[in-house]
């Protein structure tokens, strides 16, 4: 998990980086930037995000992550088509906010059962 964890890291700072001609550029960029934050985490220091105060943090960007997954989740007819995120904004985020979760839960997964033990 840690190295799947540092690939989202490197990948979520690609994605922070790409930001800059976004017409809500700084809300990607702190959606992105958090989601390297904790990637970059689990992947270097795995057994902070089991204790506080960095476990009730991620809590939190985890929940926030699943809000805004209900927010954006997708409603572009054929979003995971390439032909569509390629050319819509909003078939792009929805991918973008799915790849987020999945980078938030193999984060969180090793701390998950580190508590559980």
């Amino acid at each position: 998990m840690r190295v799947a964890s540092g690939i989202f890291c490197v990948m979520m700072l690609g994605f922070t980086a790409v930001q800059y001609n976004d017409p809500d550029k700084w809300v990607w960029i702190a959606i992105y930037g958090i989601t390297a934050f904790w990637s970059g985490v689990a992947a270097w220091a795995p057994a902070g995000l089991a204790r506080p105060p960095l476990a009730p943090l991620f809590g939190a960007s985890f929940v926030a992550g699943l809000a805004a997954l209900a927010w954006f989740w997708p409603q572009t007819t054929d979003w995971w088509l390439p032909a569509t995120w390629r050319s819509t904004e909003t078939a792009r985020e929805e991918m973008g906010i799915l790849i987020v979760i999945v980078a938030l839960i193999v984060a969180g997964m090793p701390a998950l059962r580190r508590r559980l033990r």
